[in-house]
């Protein structure tokens, strides 16, 4: 039996592998680093924990739902238990968020396959600022919420689709978001804007009667019943299993203590914005411009499908920025804000194509198909296949190339470069750790610890337990639950009787950073640390960045 896969979905494949591509090369770099991040490092461990039979918050302990770990899971058990699997897992996530965009942009109809594209180019390039280059938890629910969002956004340009269609796509919406929402809870503000929309679309309608209000009501219970499954299912399992209490504690009190028990304060606010425009400038001014132009005289210039995509934009992007500044408070992480990059790509992307080079498109809605011979209205969206259009203004389009080279080049230029060297001197060159520091301590000791005998990280990258293959003396793997200012309070833990506890196990080793940067927050922990390495360890080895004690013992 043949089973041949039609043109299109070829095609469809080859856009998606297309984008895969480009995230590989951008972050080739990436596939040679160890630690990235520490978040990043203890994803790693807890999922080691999975694949060896235990819950996540049992043997390692941490404050993120479920989700991020099954992900890690999924790419150890596909493509190695390594630190290659999550890169190149963050690579899909990146390519299956531009491939997203590319139909996102779509919608915009005139020059909608340039809009995609575009987009779709600035988001691998600015994905890789904002702290993108680890395989942080946004990187991987952004593909979730923004499918959802195309499907709304289908939804609000053909609200005359079929009814049954309808509740199928708001079940899938709520599914995804659902899945998203285990991943990392802030995408709750995301499920506000969709039922925000879902409720606005109802009431926009001239005339409502009582069927329609059933329907929906229908409509809204398929979407939040959607929403709440996979998180159900979480906490069934951990209620099947004896662990409710565990599940509660990791994913709510720790959380309530780390972000709403926290005082808000307006001036880390304003930093931490200043600091976003900075670094993400082209996206915010080009963002500023294009809503500048709709209320100004131009603005006729803006189609009405145009003018309702924006409007749709708009919202995504500014309640998760406040939901952003009201639910961490007095913290901002740079990654917390990847999940504003699509939507101000694909403004920047619009402003860039439709109003700043309004004149002549540089590519056509028909890409490598011919034109359909009927002619949809200007609401309607296309759906044809993308192509290069060769016959444009050569002045444009060399223009528009060079605008998009230079936006790439703001993100990309010290990636780039990272590369070039990391190409030269790991598979030319032939040295196995260069700059990756943490698999060359891992090296070190897994020539000199077995399997079964336990190493301490004190306040270095907790990935060095999973490249060593060493047994960790705490459930508390990542350092700062033990020593910084605030987390030790947010684990439930107290420091210096934990400390007690593992030392007891007898570390063959511990590892420790050279200047540390926390010392000054558990000034008692430290104290019993360096007393015990006093009397128990020596130093074997030390450089400008770790040191490793070994126990007399031994």
């Amino acid at each position: 039996m043949n089973f041949s896969i039609p043109s299109q979905a070829k095609r469809q494949i080859g856009v998606l592998f297309g984008f895969l591509g480009l995230a590989v090369l951008f972050r080739f770099w990436t596939f040679f680093q160890s630690g990235l991040d520490w978040d990043e490092s203890l994803y790693t461990l807890v999922s080691q924990s999975m694949l060896n039979g235990n819950l996540p918050y049992i043997e390692i302990w941490d404050n993120k739902p479920v989700g991020i770990y099954v992900l890690y899971v999924i790419a150890f058990s596909l493509f190695g238990k390594s630190i290659f699997a999550i890169r190149l897992l963050s690579c899909m996530a990146i390519a299956i968020t531009c491939y997203v965009l590319y139909h996102l942009g779509q919608l915009f109809g005139k020059d909608g396959r340039a809009i995609g594209l575009f987009a779709a180019l600035i988001y691998v390039a600015s994905s890789l600022q904002n702290e993108g280059t680890a395989a942080n938890t946004e990187i991987f629910f952004i593909p979730f919420v923004a499918t959802a969002y195309y499907l709304v956004f289908v939804q609000w340009l053909q609200p005359n689709q079929n009814l049954k269609r309808k509740k199928w796509t708001f079940a899938i919406v709520g599914s995804l978001l659902g899945l998203a929402f285990i991943i990392k809870y802030i995408v709750i503000y995301d499920l506000v804007i969709i039922l925000l929309l879902t409720i606005l679309q109802l009431f926009l309608k001239p005339s409502i009667n009582r069927r329609q209000y059933f329907n929906f009501s229908g409509i809204l219970a398929l979407l939040i019943l959607g929403f709440l499954l996979p998180f159900s299912l979480m906490v069934g399992v951990y209620a099947f299993k004896g662990h409710f209490s565990d599940f509660f504690y990791a994913n709510f009190t720790a959380n309530k203590i780390r972000t709403i028990d926290r005082d808000f304060s307006i001036n880390v606010v304003a930093k931490a914005f200043l600091s976003q425009f900075l670094i993400n400038f082209p996206l915010w001014f080009c963002f500023g411009l294009t809503y500048l132009t709709l209320i100004s005289k131009f603005s006729r210039r803006i189609l009405p499908i145009e003018r309702k995509l924006l409007f749709l934009l708009l919202l995504w992007i500014l309640i998760p920025l406040a939901g952003i500044f009201l639910t961490f408070r007095v913290r901002f992480y740079a990654h917390y804000f990847l999940p504003l990059l699509p939507p101000l790509s694909l403004v920047t992307a619009f402003f860039l194509t439709r109003v700043f080079f309004r004149r002549r498109p540089l590519l056509k809605n028909h890409l490598f198909t011919r034109p359909d011979s009927s002619k949809s209205s200007e609401g309607q969206i296309s759906i044809s296949e993308p192509g290069f259009n060769l016959t444009g203004s050569l002045q444009i389009s060399l223009l528009w190339l060079l605008t998009v080279a230079l936006l790439t080049l703001f993100y990309a230029t010290p990636h780039f470069r990272k590369s070039a060297r990391f190409f030269y001197f790991r598979l030319v060159q032939g040295i196995p750790d260069y700059q990756d520091k943490p698999a060359e301590v891992a090296n070190y000791l897994q020539a000199r610890v077995s399997p079964n005998e336990y190493i301490y990280v004190v306040d270095y990258d907790p990935v060095v337990y999973f490249l060593s293959n060493t047994k960790i003396p705490t459930r508390y793997a990542y350092p700062f639950f033990l020593i910084g200012d605030n987390l030790p309070k947010v684990a439930g833990v107290n420091s210096t009787q934990e400390l007690s506890s593992l030392m007891s196990k007898r570390p063959l080793y511990i590892i420790m950073s050279t200047i540390s940067k926390e010392g000054r927050h558990n000034r008692l922990f430290y104290l019993k640390l360096n007393h015990q390495l006093k009397q128990d360890y020596l130093l074997e080895r030390e450089d400008d960045e770790v040191k490793l004690y070994r126990r007399r013992s031994v």
